[in-house]
């Protein structure tokens, strides 16, 4: 769709690559989430107990000196 250049739904260049870089973003979501939900279906996801720990520690989750 065409808009004219006076409108106030013009899309300027850097509105366009913000768009595009968050489909890339979107896209690249998408697939770490289905390989994600593979590895997990075909039981080769390994936890890493120490970054699951060490973000517990940071968000206040675990109190290290319980």
């Amino acid at each position: 769709m065409w808009v004219p250049p006076s409108s106030p739904h013009s899309i300027n260049s850097a509105d366009s690559r913000e768009v595009a870089s968050a489909s890339t973003i979107d896209l690249s979501r998408t697939e770490r989430l289905a390989k994600l939900r593979e590895s997990i279906q075909n039981g080769t996801y390994k936890v890493n107990l120490s970054a699951v720990a060490k973000s517990m520690v940071e968000r206040g989750l675990f109190d290290v000196h319980d």
